[in-house]
Parts: structure tokens; C-alpha cells; sequence
């Protein structure tokens, strides 16, 4: 498990004092693939040099496997560090090297026989899909493939942890789509803790199992992503599917927002609402959503606005294990 526990992180320029990580507590939990969004000055970067712990906090405690790695002599922490692999938004690929000399490149550091190196490097290449790549230089490569070779490197060393700072902002949405898959395909099949740090929360949405906001260095939201988008007191769970629409509704309609989770759930949920309520409603927006790989229905109808309507929907979600919620009058 990695966290951090009251780390604090203040820079100090011209005079001025910026805190950049103000008391954060931030628990990632194993094999998760844990989101961290926000906007710029949020703290993320601060955030992810302190986890690989290129950046030093004032104060707190930076835990990998319940181990504190401020605590830790240089050359103990040097060893620790290879447990953290790290995907760079710019791939900071070696130019003058091939495919197989930048995932070698961290294994040939650490001092693995030449024999062990080929294999493993063996190994990534086929994992990220990049076999027929190997003798390539990255001026030869497209950015997807840059980023696989990135992605590859960053596994080299056999880490508990992968933290991937903004690794695909640069990319096109086709290539994102492909890394995403790749990265879910890595957390699944290696049991792989992935750290992804973002702006955009579509990303966060579809591939993250967990999720936290930073606003101002602190932690101001944070859970599993299904419980937050089901939970309608979550603002992170509002954001993160489309909500209410400033769409205009005929005369004795109301609007109303519905939200199904879980497996199954969004099938029959109109036909379910149209029976139950036994009056037409009109679809104003909404439709099914990738949410952590589940898909999650949601929403805006205008419906009939009628005390008996409004009985039958609170009656329908709490049968059916659904959110329900009313535009505001």
C-alpha cells in the first residue's frame, strides 16, 4: 500500500511563500488504480515527486508497503525507488537509443546480468505490443508507441507502484483510448498499483477504480468512483457524468436526473419507470456510461409533476437500488 500522511510541502521564492501540499492524507490502496485530478496548482506534481520521493516534504510520512521512505538511508531509498515506476508526459525517451536499449536502459543501472536483461526486455516488449519494434529509434516511432516504450521502461524493474504524470495529455483520443486499455490490461494481469495524475476526469471516469481531487494542496474529496457517482452528495460524483441541462420542460412536467450502477441495472430502467409510473415521460439527455469498466445509465427525464409520480420513483429506486433526483424547484 502506498501513503502519505500529513505531508506538507512549502516553496519558498522572492519572499513569497506558496504551500503546494498543505496536511495531505492520502491512502492508495493495492492494485487499485487510484486517479488524482485537479486543476493547475492543485499540487499534483509537488504530489508525485514526493511519492517517488525526488522531492523532499517539510513534513509527514511517505509509506510504501507501511516503510517510510523519508526515513531511509540514500542508498536504501535508492533501492526502494526502482519499487516506483514513473510514465512521463513527454516520454523523456533516450534519442540516441533503440526500443530495447531505453527498457534496458534502468535494468543496465541497476547492474542485471546481460542475459536477464534480454529476457525481461523480451517480456515487455510482447506486453505493450511492441515486438516487431525493437531495433526502432523514437524518431521512428508515432507518440502511442513512444508512450509503450515509456510504459515499458517504467516496468522494467518489476515496481509495486506506476505513477503516470499526465502520460497521455500529449496524445490524440484513439491513442489515449489505446494506453488506457493497455495500463487497465497491466493493473489486471500484473496486480498493479497505478497512480494516474490528470486534469481531465473523463479519463478518471472510465479507467480509475478510485479517485481523489486536490484543490490548493489539500484533499478535498476522494472514494471509490462507483460509490461516488451513485452517492448524490459527491460534487466529484456530479462531475463526473453529465447532470441536469438548462433544457426548458413543458408545463406540468419536472425534470428529474436517474442514475443506475451496477451490473444489469441499466437495461429495463425506462421500461421500469414508464410501467411503474404508468405515464409518458420524455428523454431530455443522459445515456450509458463507461465508469470504472462497469456501465452506469444515466438520465434526465421530464416527467409528469405529480405527488403520485414522485411516490413512484422514490418507491422504484429504492427497489431497484437507483438514484433519483429531482431538479431543484
Amino acid at each position: 500500500m502506498l501513503e502519505l500522511i500529513d505531508v506538507t510541502k512549502t516553496y519558498r521564492t522572492k519572499g513569497r511563500a506558496i504551500t503546494a501540499l498543505d496536511g495531505l492524507t492520502l491512502r492508495v490502496p493495492d492494485k487499485a488504480i487510484f486517479g488524482i485530478a485537479g486543476r493547475s496548482g492543485a499540487g499534483k506534481s509537488t504530489l508525485i515527486r514526493v511519492v517517488n520521493a525526488l522531492e523532499r516534504p517539510d513534513g509527514g510520512k511517505v509509506l510504501l508497503d507501511g516503510e517510510d521512505l523519508l526515513r531511509l538511508p540514500f542508498k536504501q531509498l535508492r533501492d526502494r525507488r526502482r519499487k516506483i515506476g514513473m510514465i512521463f508526459q513527454h516520454f523523456n525517451l533516450l534519442h540516441s537509443q533503440t526500443v530495447r536499449e531505453n527498457i534496458e536502459f534502468p535494468l543496465t543501472i541497476a547492474g542485471i546480468p546481460k542475459a536477464q536483461r534480454k529476457s525481461r526486455v523480451d517480456e515487455l516488449v510482447e506486453l505493450v505490443g511492441l515486438g516487431d519494434r525493437v531495433k526502432n529509434y523514437p524518431s521512428q516511432l508515432s507518440g502511442g508507441q513512444k508512450q509503450r516504450v515509456g510504459i515499458a521502461r517504467a516496468l522494467a524493474a518489476k515496481p509495486s507502484v506506476l505513477l503516470s504524470d499526465e502520460a497521455t495529455s500529449a496524445l490524440d483520443s484513439e491513442t489515449t483510448n489505446q494506453i488506457l486499455a493497455l495500463l487497465t490490461s497491466i493493473n489486471h494481469e500484473l496486480g498493479l498499483t497505478i497512480v494516474l495524475i490528470t486534469h481531465e476526469l473523463e479519463l478518471l471516469r472510465r479507467s480509475a477504480t478510485h479517485v481523489a481531487v486536490l484543490r490548493n494542496g489539500r484533499l478535498v474529496e476522494q472514494g471509490q468512483v462507483l460509490d461516488l457517482v451513485a452517492d448524490p452528495e459527491s460534487r466529484l460524483g456530479r462531475d463526473l457524468l453529465p447532470g441536469l441541462t438548462d433544457a426548458p420542460v413543458a408545463p406540468g412536467k419536472v425534470k428529474v436526473l436517474i442514475t443506475a450502477v451496477g451490473p444489469d441495472r441499466d437495461d429495463a430502467m425506462l421500461a421500469d419507470i414508464a410501467l411503474d409510473t404508468g405515464s409518458r415521460f420524455d428523454v431530455v439527455s443522459g445515456g450509458v456510461y463507461e465508469v470504472s469498466n462497469h456501465a452506469v445509465a444515466r438520465f434526465e427525464l421530464a416527467v409528469d409533476d405529480t405527488s403520485q409520480v414522485r411516490r413512484t420513483l422514490g418507491a422504484l429506486a429504492e427497489r431497484k437500488s437507483i438514484r433519483v433526483d429531482f431538479a431543484h424547484e
